[in-house]
Order: structure tokens, then C-alpha cells, then sequence
């Protein structure tokens, strides 16, 4: 989604951490221990005004829906300009869609991670470097950390059954990867931005469960230091996301504000077809009638 510069940070919670149920033998990645990729809030200044190609100084063009047309793909409009040397950038909801089947489509009985992902990358036409940094280092930390979030994941299933379903298990993963361990690093803009392109209920119900003090000290904290050092439990990762619940609790009224809008709508499109029904209804003429006009 962005082109900005891989960096790391020297709080970096994989470079603090020795966990001591986890080992990394030579299948994992040199990416697993990268700094995540930014995906800025730029992204949306480069939708407006197109991206320059430095190959051949044209910008290139967006599309009705808001997508950047790759190079070498056909405009949308009779007379668009093609290239063929700049890759396409994938939406938020894109890069978050691509995360989830990554890291669900892996089996490890077949092939390492690293092999499944440049494989994964390659068949799904992931062209942008930053997208493809972002696809590798989610996918390479939701396996580093997977009893982690495994234990996360019980909990909020458990606690919030009836408004969770399993076919969420991957994403939900994605996005507590994302926000145990690397949302510092991100930035609560992006994570925001991420967020807010996936449906507005799950989101809701994710970011209760997991800005709570209560649920991490709770639920959360007695199994994790039984993996971990209780240091980098409380300091890394509990203090680490706290810090952020007044920014959580505003993006909760964003979309608790966006689900009433959806609601409202829904709502009106319900009464306009019942209204339509009514009218037939009436207009209609009685079988009496009918034989009538017979």
C-alpha cells in the first residue's frame, strides 16, 4: 500500500522477546523479525492524485471504484494509457484478504512457510514490494506466535460466542497479530484504517474484547506467562496495547456510528418494500371484481 522504507526499532517486541515455548529453526524467514511495512494514510493522497510511474514520469490512473489500475491492465474507459512496469497496490481490505488466506491456506506437511508464501504471492499476482513485505512478515509472525494468539483466540470465542463465527478464526488472528505486537510499530492511523475496511461488527466486537484491562489481565495474562517471561507479557504486550484505548474507544463510535447508518438503511429498504407490496396489494383487483370484468 506504500512505498516507505523497512526500519526497525530498537523496542521492537521480537527483538526483546525470548519466549520460551518457541523455537525458530531454519524454515523461518530472515522477514520473520522485520520491521512490519507502513501502509500510511498516504495510501489515500496516492488514490487522489495517482501514482507516478518512474519509469516513464505518467501518473497512473484510478478507476470509478477508487482502485489504482495496474500496468498493463486495460483502462476502465475507452483511451486509457497502459504500462507495464509498475505493480498494482492492493486496498487495505485487499492486503487484509490476502494476510487471512496466506496464513490459512498453509500446510506445513508440504512445504515451509517461506516456500508457501512466495508461492502464495506469486499464484495471487501480489506485485507491490510493500504488499508483499506486509504478506510476508503477518504471515511469518502469525505462526511465530501462534500459541499466543491461540490462547487470545480461545478467549474471545469463548467470551463472545454468539457474536463471533468460525470462519472469522483466520482474520481475527490476522488482526491480534497486528495489534499484540506490532501496532507501535504501525501506528494506530493504519491500524485504524485497516480496521475500518473490514465489516463493521466483527471489528467491534474484536477491539471490546481485546483493549479491555479486565480481559487482558484476566483471560488473557495467566496463560500467557506460562510461555512467557512475565516482563515482556506485562510490558510488551498488555502495557503496549492499553496505551491506546482512549484512540479504540473513539473508533468504536465511528463504527458503532456506521452500523446505525447501515441498520437505518437496511431498515428503510425493508419499509419501502413492504410499502410496494401493500400498493400491489390494493391494486389488485377482487376476485368479485375480477369475474366482474370477466
Amino acid at each position: 500500500l506504500a512505498s516507505w522504507p523497512m526500519r526497525r526499532h530498537a523496542n521492537d517486541a521480537h527483538a526483546t522477546v525470548a519466549p520460551r515455548s518457541i523455537k525458530l529453526g531454519c524454515a523461518w524467514s530472515q522477514h520473520a523479525n522485520n520491521a512490519l511495512v507502513h501502509i500510511k494514510l498516504e495510501y489515500a493522497r496516492r488514490l487522489r492524485g495517482g501514482l507516478v510511474c518512474p519509469e516513464c514520469g505518467d501518473h497512473r490512473a484510478v478507476e470509478a471504484d477508487g482502485r489504482l489500475r495496474a500496468h498493463g491492465e486495460p483502462a476502465a474507459e475507452p483511451g486509457g494509457e497502459r504500462h507495464s512496469h509498475t505493480p498494482m497496490i492492493l486496498t487495505p481490505g485487499e492486503l487484509i484478504a490476502r494476510c487471512e488466506e496466506c496464513v490459512r491456506t498453509w500446510e506445513p506437511s508440504k512445504m515451509t512457510v517461506d516456500s508457501h508464501t512466495e508461492t502464495y504471492i506469486a499464484e495471487h499476482k501480489v506485485t507491490d514490494p510493500d504488499d508483499q513485505r506486509f504478506v510476508q512478515q503477518v504471515t511469518y509472525g502469525c505462526f511465530k506466535y501462534k500459541k499466543m494468539l491461540k490462547i487470545f483466540l480461545s478467549s474471545l470465542y469463548f467470551k463472545h460466542g454468539g457474536e463471533t463465527q468460525r470462519s472469522d478464526y483466520t482474520l481475527y488472528m490476522v488482526f491480534g497479530y497486528v495489534a499484540l505486537l506490532r501496532l507501535h510499530e504501525l501506528g494506530f492511523s493504519d491500524f485504524r484504517t485497516l480496521v475500518l475496511s473490514q465489516e463493521h461488527f466483527k471489528m467491534s466486537v474484536l477491539l471490546k474484547f481485546l483493549f479491555s484491562a479486565e480481559n487482558l489481565n484476566d483471560w488473557l495474562r495467566p496463560e500467557w506467562i506460562k510461555m512467557y517471561d512475565p516482563k515482556f507479557v506485562d510490558e510488551q504486550l498488555i502495557e503496549k496495547i492499553l496505551v491506546f484505548v482512549p484512540n479504540v474507544e473513539a473508533l468504536q463510535k465511528v463504527l458503532e456510528g456506521r452500523m446505525a447508518s447501515e441498520a437505518a438503511k437496511k431498515e428503510e429498504a425493508a419499509q419501502a418494500e413492504d410499502g410496494w407490496d401493500d400498493y400491489e396489494q390494493d391494486e389488485a383487483p377482487s376476485p368479485r371484481k375480477a369475474k366482474g370484468l370477466a
